[in-house]
């Protein structure tokens, strides 16, 4: 990652060298648009368009990463939320089964009976 940073900015270093001296006014042309400007003007302008250009698709993929990550950890949570809610009946229920249990086990009406003699 330094180093493409690096390359960009000794890259951005080599136009502005060959914008500043080329100075000279240069005429352009659009269908019936016609104007005349400094050439570094235009090599400015067209640097500028370049990274752009070149930038957009990176930064697509960013924002839709950046949303990917945001939905799956509120997934995440929605799932752990979903998990402990379980956990606590499956607990709840357990402990009912061992209650239930005994009440019906032979050791409970043993028990009854010696209360009942």
């Amino acid at each position: 990652m330094q180093t493409l940073i690096v390359s960009g900015l000794i890259f951005a270093l080599f136009i502005g060298v060959f914008a500043s001296q080329n100075t000279e006014p240069v005429s352009l042309k659009f269908i019936t648009w016609q104007t005349e400007t400094p050439l570094v003007v235009v090599v400015m302008i067209a640097s500028m368009l370049g990274a752009l250009i070149m930038g957009l698709p990176g930064w697509v993929k960013q924002f839709k990463k950046t949303y990917e990550i945001r939905y799956l950890k509120s997934k995440i949570l929605k799932l752990e939320k979903e998990k402990e809610e379980l956990q606590d009946l499956f607990a709840a229920s357990r402990t009912s089964r061992e209650t239930d249990s005994y009440y019906f086990s032979e050791e409970r009406k043993e028990h009854d009976n010696e209360v009942a003699d």
